[in-house]
């Protein structure tokens, strides 16, 4: 059965908060497209899109993203359970997360 994105979030939100991180979902009234979680760790910012397996993000999303990579901060989307455990535990080698940063809200 595939990921669905409700269980791969559960999946990053435990490991992230296990490995000493602070996620929140993000919601912006007003403004469409915006990633879905915003994840706080040791001096880094990084914005988290999540999908069910397989699925892209919308052209207004990408475009959303695109605009807060432009502002200097990462987003990640992950469609799988295997690369949200991937992005948290990332989390604990120092860059590692902006090391791996694509382009327009691209997958890990």
């Amino acid at each position: 059965m595939a990921d669905m994105e409700s269980d791969v979030e559960k999946i990053l939100v435990l490991r992230v908060k296990r490995n000493h991180g602070m996620i929140f979902k993000f919601n912006s009234p007003g403004n469409a497209g915006v990633p879905d979680r915003l994840v706080l760790h040791n001096g880094e910012c990084y914005f988290i899109e999540l999908k069910d397996k397989g699925r892209h993000p919308r052209a207004l999303q990408r475009y959303v993203f695109q605009q807060i990579e432009d502002q200097g901060f990462p987003v990640i989307v992950i469609d799988n359970k295997a690369d949200a455990i991937r992005f948290a535990d990332s989390l604990l080698t120092p860059g590692s997360p902006k090391a791996r940063r694509r382009s327009q809200g691209e997958h890990v």
